[in-house]
């Protein structure tokens, strides 16, 4: 072999040793922080996954609540699923409303649009 192709591959070698090495190093160090990933979640997955995906999907803002803005049905689906009329869907009413609310055929138009732009 020529000389420069020993050395590349010498240098190739301890290149990949160093990375290796940098590797495992930064396993180590990072010790018990690999198991601590819920402290690190963001707030937007730490939704109860119990919740309808509907809404979970829906809650854009992630205060566990959807207001008509994020709401993408009518206004009188929304206030259908809003039992308390206090302007959000809460989880719970969410919870409540969901065996019937998937089974609704879709809304047409699916959403509130002005009587002059129909």
């Amino acid at each position: 072999m020529r000389r420069a192709n020993v050395v590349a591959a010498a240098l190739l070698g301890a290149a990949a040793l160093l990375f290796g090495v940098a590797l495992v190093t930064k396993a180590w160090l990072a010790g018990d922080h690999a198991g601590r990933e819920y402290e690190r979640m963001p707030r937007s997955m730490s939704v109860n996954m119990t919740w309808p995906d509907w809404f979970r999907n829906m809650d854009r803002d992630t205060d566990h609540k959807l207001s008509r803005q994020e709401f993408l049905g009518s206004t009188g689906r929304f206030k259908l699923i809003d039992a308390d009329g206090d302007g959000f869907i809460t989880p719970s009413e969410a919870t409540k409303a969901d065996p019937w609310f998937r089974v609704l055929p879709p809304e047409d138009p699916p959403y509130d649009i002005p009587e002059g732009r129909r």
